[in-house]
């Protein structure tokens, strides 16, 4: 019987790996980023949707 060769993690298994947690980590940051500059447009809008009526 031969034995089974273990696949090694050569250079691009770690850069596709550190791509992934660069992207993780930019949602991250970006989600809640864009989250609060939607809502102050929406109440901007508000505003001026109030504003004019």
């Amino acid at each position: 019987m031969t034995r089974r060769r273990v696949r090694s993690h050569g250079p691009q298994t770690l850069a596709t790996q550190a791509q992934y947690l660069l992207n993780q980590r930019r949602l991250k940051l970006w989600i809640p980023f864009l989250e609060a500059k939607i809502a102050e447009l929406q109440a901007r809008i508000q505003e001026k949707g109030s504003g004019q009526a």
